[in-house]
């Protein structure tokens, strides 16, 4: 017997079957016509989610609050943008090990943003099947709650992974997700109009930082590297300060490439700064 699936763009109660036949078909009905954004689901969120922005996205209960599309998309901008400093690609994973609360969906729609998979896992999983997953997607990024650190923290261990935690409670060990919702603190300099950071390749330590700016144009006083690298250094934290102190430098440039859309041709800027047309 073949089956089929056929995706309607009305109520599939309205019509009898009248295939007959030996095929089985499975009608999925859909409010709307749905064509996909040959720009990736990123971008389609993107877009939606600021359409909507005076909407509802969320309601949490705990605290009688409301969450709309408009707030929502500012943190997962916000949270992207720290993200992109991790210098994530398609090969990566992020693993999301939380119970549901306000800010549990903000790095799964910012990882989409970057086209970065995502892999939810559970917290009540034992240490068995922990370790057994993280073994078999090797996360560069794992966002926890209290109630999972434990658990990842030791499965982290026991894999044997250079993962990095971050956790959505208070930590003087680990990176603050509090942190990713703050403006990219290089956006704070009074002479900074556009910033974007790159990974540049270190033959021992991997890709380093690298600010690629766009000085304001009103600007009286004038920035050089150093002003930026001492700006930097001077608001960062001891135990993020790896990955935020700008070790491959700063250049300031008079552009930066952008998409129709507005968002920062990330990869063009990198490839022109490697090729040394920046």
């Amino acid at each position: 017997m073949s089956k089929n699936m056929i995706y309607a763009t009305q109520d599939p109660q309205a019509e009898a079957n009248s295939n007959g036949g030996s095929e089985e078909e499975y009608t999925f009905y859909t409010p709307f016509k749905f064509d996909a954004d040959p720009r990736g689901l990123g971008n389609y969120l993107f877009n939606k989610m600021k359409k909507y922005r005076h909407c509802i996205a969320q309601y949490i209960a705990d605290t009688d609050e409301e969450d709309t599309y408009g707030e929502l998309l500012l943190r997962c901008i916000r949270t992207a943008s720290h993200l992109s400093t991790r210098n994530l690609t398609k090969d990566d994973v992020v693993v999301l090990c939380s119970y549901n609360q306000k800010e549990s969906l903000v790095p799964f729609i910012s990882s989409i943003f970057l086209n970065v998979p995502v892999a939810p896992m559970d917290p009540r999983l034992s240490l068995m099947e922990s370790v057994y997953l993280l073994k078999e997607v090797k996360p560069k990024i794992i966002f926890v709650d209290h109630e999972g650190l434990k658990l990842m923290e030791t499965s982290v261990k026991q894999a044997e992974l250079d993962t990095e935690i971050i956790v959505y409670c208070s930590s003087d060990t680990y990176t603050e997700f509090s942190s990713f919702l703050e403006p990219h603190l290089i956006m704070t300099h009074p002479s900074v109009d556009q910033v974007v950071i790159i990974g540049i390749p270190h033959g021992v330590h991997g890709d380093h930082p690298m600010a690629v700016i766009v000085p304001k144009e009103s600007s009286t006083a004038p920035i050089d590297e150093e002003d930026i690298i001492k700006f930097v250094e001077e608001r960062v934290e001891e135990k993020v300060s790896h990955i935020m102190r700008l070790t491959a430098g700063v250049k300031f440039v008079t552009s930066i490439p952008m998409t129709p859309s507005g968002k920062i041709r990330r990869r063009e800027v990198k490839k022109m700064v490697l090729d040394g047309d920046l």
